[in-house]
């Protein structure tokens, strides 16, 4: 089903009824909201003929305002009640038991802040948050020429957690028109713009199944359904877990628990309708103590699927976790992209081949040459010493491997293998021997079987609307006992690897400014001069504004990217320059570089690069960001 809204801003020109006929013949709507229809109630009617839909009205008063909403015959709706700026209804749908709630608002003239304030929380307190959408990211454009063009998104959708469970695959396209300064809302209540497709599901170890007596029994059988040992043999024996676990169906359905406390809960209810006595009381405890059990299953089922591990078993908040897992599922899908050439790939197999292309290309090894390799790292001067190098290059023990094992995350995604790390912490003492002799032998024979670096890739979104590849992140998901020579995120050591990764791009940089060709900046006049910092994976370079300054960044960043593969994404790089530096320098620079100058109010890290005096106004972001962090909490 799909719902529309649109502020049509009259319905009398031709042009714009034209345009209202297009949107229905092409998405279907079952319910449409038009505001702003500036027209008698005799022209709704003409309107409903003419598309053969049922509906009702507000009157435009005037030349200004008027609603309508409009549905078709396979809906039943009773109007709740209206006014000037609202229709407020509830639906029924033919196919549907249960009624949902659908509210139209017109917002009309500008608001002050204070009444502004006054709706969010108004929202808040009602638990009603955005739904997001898709596409442009305005809905409102008032169509001046430049500089004095302006864009907003004034039309929204929202919706509370009870409407997201029920129809958890919702999406929020915006569809831009030509007839009216506001695009149109197109809400597609079953991902109805792109089709679901069947889905191959791989294994995945639940963690509720832990909950089940029998569990550890089953693990174990399928466990030691394989002799021997080595990488292959645990391979085995992770299949023939699962085999075991997948046969044995601990659980059924997408809500696996909700009936069976429901049907607990009756038998309740009518124990409490017969007549106290001893064995009534009995039976009682024994029922609620099973409900109990079931909501500690279903808060642990729904906890990993919402992937949050900042709460505890005991949290028990099953609809939040539920609420998250549902957002989830939503953004798992890649239902369209945009090419290399701006256009949108909608279709399964060119979304397929685009991404296969494109990180195709960026994992493909340059394979450079000795001699490259060379001239990236003869600046780098050895510095640790005999009795270091020896320390580190000690095997590693039993004990390092169950010491990692236990800093791990329980619950985050598995590898190609389906088990996250809580499979193994839950039942170490039976797969400890065979997990420790195969990683110990990957670790310090520096032996990588056949088929090993197989791995998936999980794309995870750097934004909330990725629109191109660019704005993924590609995240192998090795199994568990892969020998990775990493740090976990927050891990103290990982600041350092990005310093051991970047140790010939610093010592590039130093000889470019022992040699003079390169001068740091001093914060005052005794100061050691800075010429670059390391943050996380971010790179800033300071320098003086010259042509030779610049072609000397460029060479440095030339003969770093041939060795190491690592080459500047030029995209989003940025130069700034200080005020004493005349324009047609910048110029000159910026056209070496290739790079945008940055503004005053760019973003770093989440704050401005650069703070004035008007603190206030370049500081308001944070307050939006919070105040959006607090209002989409549900999300």
């Amino acid at each position: 089903m799909i719902l529309l809204s649109w502020n049509c801003q009259g319905l009398r020109s031709p042009c714009t009824v034209h345009a209202l006929g297009e949107l229905l013949r092409t998405h279907k709507p079952s319910l449409v909201f038009l505001a702003e229809t500036k027209c008698k109630k005799n022209r709704i009617k003409t309107l409903k003929r003419k598309f053969d839909l049922f509906g009702c009205c507000v009157e435009s008063q005037g030349r200004s305002v008027g609603l309508a909403l409009l549905w078709h015959k396979s809906l039943s709706v009773q109007l709740q009640s209206f006014g000037h700026h609202h229709i407020d209804s509830t639906v029924y749908a033919e196919s549907e038991t249960e009624a949902w709630r659908f509210t139209g608002f017109y917002g009309g003239r500008p608001r002050p802040l204070w009444q502004v304030q006054r709706f969010r929380e108004a929202l808040v307190s009602i638990d009603v948050f955005d739904l997001g959408f898709e596409g442009d990211p305005f809905t409102w454009c008032n169509r001046h020429p430049e500089p004095d063009t302006i864009f907003e998104r004034l039309d929204r959708a929202c919706a509370d957690p009870e409407w997201r469970h029920k129809f958890p695959n919702t999406l929020v396209r915006h569809i831009p028109t030509t007839s009216s300064d506001h695009a149109a809302l197109s809400i597609g209540t079953e991902n109805s713009h792109n089709p679901s497709r069947p889905k191959h599901r791989p294994f995945r170890f639940e963690a509720s199944w832990t909950t089940f007596a029998d569990c550890e029994q089953v693990i174990r059988g399928g466990w030691n359904t394989w002799a021997g040992n080595g990488q292959a043999s645990l391979a085995a024996r992770q299949r023939g877990c699962a085999a075991r676990l997948q046969a044995r169906c601990f659980l059924k359905g997408s809500h696996p628990f909700k009936r069976q406390i429901r049907l607990r809960e009756k038998d309740l209810e009518n124990i409490r309708l017969q007549p106290i006595s001893a064995a009534s009381k009995i039976e009682e405890s024994k029922i609620r103590a099973y409900i109990e059990r079931l909501l500690s299953k279903e808060e642990v089922y729904w906890k990993q699927r919402g992937k949050v591990h900042w709460l505890r078993e005991g949290d028990r908040n099953s609809s939040y976790f539920h609420n998250r897992a549902s957002t989830r599922r939503r953004s798992n899908d890649i239902t369209r992209i945009k090419n290399g050439d701006g256009q949108w790939l909608e279709q399964e197999e060119e979304i397929r081949d685009h991404i296969e292309t494109y990180f195709g290309e960026i994992f493909r090894s340059r394979n450079p040459s000795e001699e490259e390799l060379e001239k990236g790292t003869e600046a780098i001067s050895g510095r640790l010493s005999e009795q270091l190098l020896q320390e580190l290059s000690q095997p590693y023990t039993a004990e390092e491997i169950s010491k990692a094992l236990s800093q791990m995350a329980p619950l985050k995604s598995p590898g190609p293998d389906g088990m996250p790390p809580f499979f193994f912490q839950s039942y170490w003492h039976i797969v400890k021997t065979d997990v420790i002799s195969t990683t110990l032998a990957l670790l310090n024979d520096l032996t990588l079987p056949p088929g090993l670096n197989h791995t998936p890739i999980a794309l995870i979104p750097k934004c909330k609307k990725p629109e191109t590849l660019t704005q993924f992140r590609p995240i192998s998901l090795f199994w568990l006992g892969y020998p990775s020579e990493g740090a976990r995120q927050g891990d103290p050591l990982s600041p350092s690897l990005f310093l051991l990764c970047t140790e010939a791009f610093t010592a590039l940089l130093q000889r470019a400014e022992r040699d003079g060709r390169l001068q740091g900046v001093a914060v005052c006049r005794r100061a050691p001069r800075v010429s670059h910092l390391l943050f996380a994976d971010d790179t800033l370079i300071f320098c003086q504004a010259t042509v030779e300054a610049a072609l000397c960044i460029l060479e440095v960043l030339d003969i770093f990217g041939q060795a190491a593969g690592q080459e500047i994404n030029f995209a989003k790089s940025s130069v700034v320059f200080s005020r004493n530096t005349v324009a047609s320098l910048r110029d000159v620079i910026q056209g070496i570089l290739d790079i945008r100058v940055e503004g005053r109010h760019d973003l770093y890290l989440g704050l401005p690069s650069i703070v004035g005096k008007t603190r206030r106004s370049v500081f308001q972001s944070i307050w939006d960001r919070v105040w959006n962090r607090i209002n989409g909490w549900n999300e």
